[in-house]
């Protein structure tokens, strides 16, 4: 089934996203939804930050060049030992500087940045997963609002087909006024139920529309089927906990242990070379044209500060260990959850498959013999009540599955290869 959603998400990548046509698919809400709502793009936001660190970590380790140009001027010339002080002074010069040494801090920060652009890449796919399964239930909620006001629109007007023969049947003595009343009562309650199904359909819309912007006019296709052989509990368990969300956690807690190692590098020495070339120069030295500066910075004592930040990071670190050891947890119970509630679903699917045709089979003998006078109108109409009822469940529990499936698919860290790759523009 998974390789119908690559094929889904290839042809989807190739037709540009276009949600005002006629027709929607979950393919097209999705990738609106990823167009035009904030969740996975706060997600991209947070991961171009995260690659922009990694780049301003890589220039830390390289030569800082600066062009400086001073211009100094004093009260009057005084004289001095050596002569006479200018009154004004002009320095025009290239400034260069090169950290050789940071106690290692600089390598920590840097493998630091990275595993946050790796988790951040992570949480892009949660994002992703996430999204998904926010757009299969507002999918599939209005697909199975608006089925269900189907069959009970074709009720009603079969109902008032049986509701209309009665009348004749009694203005001509042939049924009871009672079961006139009966029918008209049926009737009635189709019609109130067919109010309630419109206010679902509206409800299940506007939630569609919030969540994956698509408009309320346009006709959703299902074009999800849900698989024939459902994958392994432990299958799932084992993908969920290689999946963007625990992934994006094991990166954070990569981080914090660089953190750490940064912070304790500051307490080893630092070591920094500098130096200027003169372009213009005044004073005593204007005849030298370059110097340079080899600095070493050794911490004795900065009030607690240093061994103060050590503690921070390591506490930090033990928070993201928490947060990983919780996630697992909670994964594990996810995917278990939801998978059993998929498999109810799926057998309630078969069983509902089966009390359909029992009830349609049951529906066109009543009939049959309504024809023959062994049956009377209220059992042809009982039946036919019966009959659609049956259909309206299986098909609600039908798009259960499949929204279900979805959200289960998306736990276990299958949204890369279910949901179609949003357009991005070219950075």
């Amino acid at each position: 089934m998974i390789a119908t959603f690559v094929y889904l998400h290839f042809v989807s990548a190739l037709i540009p996203c276009d949600i005002a046509r006629a027709e929607v698919r979950f393919t097209d809400a999705y990738r609106s939804a990823a167009q035009n709502t904030e969740p996975l793009g706060l997600a991209e936001a947070a991961r171009d930050r995260a690659l922009e660190q990694v780049r301003q970590a890589n220039a830390g380790l390289l030569p800082a060049i600066s062009g400086v140009a001073t211009y100094f001027r004093q009260d009057a010339p005084t004289a001095t030992v050596i002569g006479t002080a200018l009154s004004q002074q002009t320095t025009l010069k290239l400034m260069a500087s090169q950290p050789l040494f940071r106690g290692f801090r600089e390598f920590a920060g840097l493998r630091l940045t990275r595993a946050n652009l790796r988790a951040q890449d992570a949480a892009v796919e949660a994002a992703q997963a996430g999204l998904l399964t926010s757009v299969g239930a507002a999918f599939y909620s209005a697909i199975s609002a608006e089925q269900d006001f189907r069959e009970l629109s074709q009720l009603k007007t079969l109902t008032e087909k049986r509701v209309q023969s009665l009348r004749e049947r009694t203005r001509i003595g042939r049924s009871r006024v009672g079961e006139v009343l009966t029918a008209e009562s049926q009737f009635a309650s189709v019609q109130a139920q067919l109010e309630a199904a419109r206010a679902a359909i509206d409800q299940a819309r506007g939630q569609l529309k919030a969540t994956a912007a698509v408009p309320e006019a346009e006709t959703l296709i299902d074009e999800i089927r849900l698989p024939d052989n459902l994958a392994s509990l432990s299958e799932y368990l084992a993908r969920a906990t290689a999946g963007p969300t625990i992934r994006s956690l094991r990166e954070s807690e990569n981080a914090a242990e660089e953190n750490v190692k940064v912070a304790q590098g500051a307490h080893l020495p630092s070591v920094d070379l500098s130096g200027n070339y003169y372009l213009r120069r005044t004073g005593f030295s204007n005849q030298s044209k370059w110097d340079f500066t080899l600095g070493l910075t050794l911490p004795i004592f900065q009030g607690g500060t240093l061994q103060s930040e050590v503690r921070e990071s390591s506490a930090f670190r033990r928070e993201a260990q928490l947060r990983l050891g919780g996630a697992l947890r909670t994964a594990d119970a996810d995917v278990r959850s939801r998978y059993a509630v998929l498999l109810s679903l799926l057998s309630q699917i078969r069983s509902l498959g089966k009390a359909r045709d029992l009830a349609e089979r049951n529906y066109q003998q009543q009939l049959k013999d309504y024809g023959f006078g062994l049956s009377n109108n209220l059992e042809v109409l009982q039946a036919l009540t019966s009959s659609v009822d049956v259909r309206r469940a299986e098909a609600r529990i039908r798009y259960t599955a499949k929204s279900a499936w979805i959200a289960l698919e998306a736990a276990a860290g299958s949204a890369a290869a279910l949901a179609p790759a949003p357009e991005k523009s070219v950075q």
